[in-house]
């Protein structure tokens, strides 16, 4: 298609009009067809009414119209009487902004013949070039830049889009929310536990236990029971000495009372070592009649923190995996309640991964340069 092949050809002549043109020209004037909207006047002209098959004659009927336009309402005002125009405007660009510029270098499409379409490309000015009704994004490498980070923050609003393991160079865990999970999973799962459950699982035996009491009581009943036969000995040898005394004044220097005495202080050390003994015994048993009467306060706190401990190393080898695996959460909120997301640096990582063409150019995957006054354009059609 020669689309500029007219203007190639009569670039610096005036062009006379033909009676064809002048024809049609009046005629889009009582179809009331708006002059300052090229596209109503291509559509008129290629579509529906007139179906015009000739590009090139519809172009410059398109460009005269909209450059030449006469007032319907104003009998002297007709095209009948327009003899000649300048053709040389037909493919100007100078009035035309750079992204008009350059999508009319790509397509070589005239200028006049691209309307700015009310939406953008992630930023980027959208265009249709109304003679191949193809829409076309464009811009600089700036603005393509900044259109890659708004794509990738598009994109980042459903992370169940993106792979865990890269997700996880992005996140860290907020340790007081997770702390906040573990304790309340763990108290839930406490809760469910019968008392014995609990005794159980913390590894303690009650009946075990008792048994243990029992065997210390014992113990402490025999210690006191040696220390009465003892005190009782000991009663009887100084009734001994008491007597040895009345028989003879000088008896505290016989070896016979001295061995005596000595028998007596032996069995005071007997005394004071089961008195020590019966007392450990007595408190041992003390100490375990506290606990089984704490016994399901103290095993249940002993497996909360036993169950934390290993909930928490779970959830540090997984990381995000332990919430969507093992409680089927999306990857937003698992991230949103848990953890820390740095989607700033994200987003910079994933635009700078992706092709340009597939990102901003969805069906086609391409995209052209074409370079106006210095400045490289880059047109992505859509």
């Amino acid at each position: 298609m020669k689309l500029l092949s007219l203007i190639i050809e009569e670039k610096k002549k005036m062009h006379k009009i033909t009676p064809v043109e002048r024809k049609f020209l009046n005629l889009l004037n009582k179809m009331g067809v708006d002059p300052n909207d090229p596209a109503d006047v291509w559509s008129n002209l290629t579509r529906d009414p007139l179906h015009l098959k000739d590009e090139e004659l519809s172009l410059r009927l398109t460009y005269i119209f909209t450059e030449h336009w006469m007032d319907p309402d104003d009998e002297d005002e007709t095209f009948d009487d327009l003899i000649t125009i300048d053709l040389s405007g037909f493919n100007s660009t100078e009035q035309f902004d750079d992204e008009v510029r350059a999508l009319s270098l790509e397509t070589g499409t005239p200028p006049f013949m691209f309307e700015n379409l009310p939406y953008n490309q992630h930023g980027l000015s959208v265009y249709t070039d109304l003679v191949n009704s193809t829409d076309y994004a464009v811009g600089t490498d700036t603005e393509v830049e900044d259109a890659m980070l708004d794509y990738a923050n598009d994109q980042l609003e459903d992370l169940d889009n993106f792979e865990e393991w890269w997700l996880d160079s992005y996140i860290e865990p907020d340790e007081y929310a997770i702390e906040q999970f573990v304790e309340e999973t763990v108290d839930n799962r406490l809760d469910d536990m019968s008392e014995d459950e609990i005794i159980d699982e913390a590894g303690y035996d009650q009946d075990e236990m008792e048994e243990e009491i029992n065997e210390l009581v014992f113990k402490v009943e025999e210690f006191q029971e040696k220390m009465d036969e003892m005190q009782e000995e000991i009663d009887e040898l100084q009734e001994q000495l008491e007597e040895m005394e009345e028989d003879d004044e000088e008896a505290f220097t016989t070896d016979e009372y001295m061995e005596i005495e000595e028998e007596i202080s032996d069995k005071e050390i007997d005394i004071g070592d089961f008195e020590a003994q019966r007392d450990e015994a007595e408190g041992d048993a003390s100490e375990l009649r506290t606990k089984i009467d704490e016994l399901e306060e103290t095993a249940r706190e002993e497996l909360k923190e036993k169950y934390m401990e290993s909930l928490q190393d779970d959830i540090d080898s997984e990381g995000l995996e332990y919430f969507t695996g093992n409680y089927g959460m999306d990857r937003e909120d698992a991230i949103d309640y848990y953890f820390h997301f740095d989607r700033d640096s994200a987003a910079i990582d994933f635009a700078g991964e992706q092709d340009w063409g597939d990102a901003l150019s969805p069906g086609y995957s391409d995209y052209s340069e074409q370079e106006v006054d210095g400045e490289t354009y880059y047109t992505f059609e859509q």
